[in-house]
């Protein structure tokens, strides 16, 4: 699951193309590469740190099925679970939909 993670959050062409961590242009930090051909390696780090929110979310999902017996704990768990994917995906699309202009 890790690898997966690593390998959707861009950490393979962070280690091949070696890309800047930021950039300062037009007076501010840029974090997160405005177009979807190239990133910097916050976008990295910020997918990264996405898709392992939604990757936890899902793992809570399927450990609360596990409690049968202790409903309370099983629904909380599930709700966490449930709002981590929607954070996740949330934020993804704001990031794809906002700074990338897709």
């Amino acid at each position: 699951m890790a690898i997966a993670v690593f390998l959707f959050g861009g950490g393979l062409y962070s280690i091949i193309v070696k890309p800047y961590p930021a950039v300062y242009y037009g007076g501010r930090f840029l974090f997160i590469y405005p177009q979807l051909s190239e990133q910097f390696i916050s976008d990295s780090i910020i997918a990264t740190t996405l898709y392992a929110f939604g990757a936890i979310g899902a793992i809570l999902m399927y450990q609360s099925t596990k409690y049968a017996y202790k409903p309370r704990q099983a629904y909380m768990m599930f709700i966490v679970g449930v709002s981590l994917v929607i954070l996740t995906y949330v934020s993804l699309e704001a990031i794809l939909h906002y700074w990338k202009g897709v």
